[in-house]
């Protein structure tokens, strides 16, 4: 399936296939949703910065890794979670402001729908993410 849409977000990519690749919170914020997506899963933090609410949106990940529950808020730089390596060797971060719509998807049918989201590493560099 090499024609799914546009990505709505930028994948990282693992530099080994060793098991247990920990991703992390980009900031504090809440965790809001979790849910499986065929063999692995994906999961959204809410936050606000600038007096804007964003969400988060971590998927190619192993569900059972995440010990946070729905409604936790988790502070920045803590582990979330780890890789799903049974068949994807790396995470697909998308980052939108929250307008009452929850997006919940790695791929929009129309580029016109990409609007709605940031580009997470042009995001990252502004904030000086490390």
């Amino acid at each position: 399936e090499l024609d799914k849409g546009y990505h709505t977000g930028d994948d990282l990519a693992a530099l080994t296939t060793e098991a247990d690749l920990a991703f992390f919170a980009v900031t504090t914020g809440q965790l809001i949703r979790k849910q499986a997506n065929g063999s692995d899963g994906s999961l959204i933090l809410e936050f606000t910065m600038d007096e804007v609410t964003y969400h988060a949106i971590y998927s190619h990940i192993n569900l059972e890794s995440v010990t946070a529950a729905i409604g936790d808020t988790v502070p920045a730089g803590t582990q979330l979670g780890t890789i799903a390596q049974a068949e994807q060797t790396y995470l697909h971060f998308g980052l939108y402001p929250y307008n009452d719509t929850i997006l919940f998807a790695e791929y929009t049918e129309h580029d016109t729908d990409l609007t709605a989201w940031e580009d997470p590493f042009h995001w990252l560099r502004e904030q000086q993410a490390q």
